[in-house]
């Protein structure tokens, strides 16, 4: 007779301990391994399933509970307003920072358009370095002349720009 004819002498109240392995046969670890309420690990998962019919029945109560509900919506509107709050500052801070940048930027405009009338006083003079011409052609006050040494190449240059 082989280990797996003893199937016919185990019965259902007989457990397998991990504490003598070698006396336990093939046919009761099958036993064991088809048989999933002798598992020591199976009163552990009860437990589990049992615990989480527990917390699913406390939550489906407490959905029901209008006491839970507004406890859930007046924290909601709490950390909503905090959030509102935090965001006005911000708000506030950056307009504080944009005027700041704005006058900033108004006194740079005042202090360019003051040395750029500087600059042309000194170029108005006879000993200048740049004439004033050139001065107000590099700002772009006056566009620059334009030198051509014969009239074809103008007319060439007016017809090429025209476009249909």
């Amino acid at each position: 007779m082989t280990h797996f004819d003893d199937l016919s002498l185990l019965d259902s109240n007989s457990t397998v301990t991990s504490e003598s392995p070698k006396s336990v046969s093939k046919a009761q670890w099958l036993f064991f391994f088809f048989e999933p309420s002798k598992r020591p690990c199976f009163s552990s998962l009860q437990n589990k399933t049992e615990m989480a019919n527990k917390v699913a029945s406390t939550v489906l109560k407490a959905t029901n509970n209008n006491t839970v509900i507004n406890i859930f919506l007046v924290g909601s509107f709490v950390a909503l307003s905090v959030r509102s709050v935090n965001q006005q500052r911000d708000i506030e801070a950056m307009e504080a920072e944009k005027d700041s940048l704005t006058k900033s930027n108004k006194a740079m405009k005042k202090s360019m358009w003051d040395w750029k009338q500087k600059l042309y006083a000194e170029a108005s003079t006879d000993s200048a370095l740049v004439p004033l011409a050139r001065l107000k052609a590099i700002y772009g006050e006056v566009p620059a002349p334009k030198i051509s040494d014969s009239p074809k190449e103008d007319a060439k240059s007016s017809a090429s720009k025209f476009v249909v």
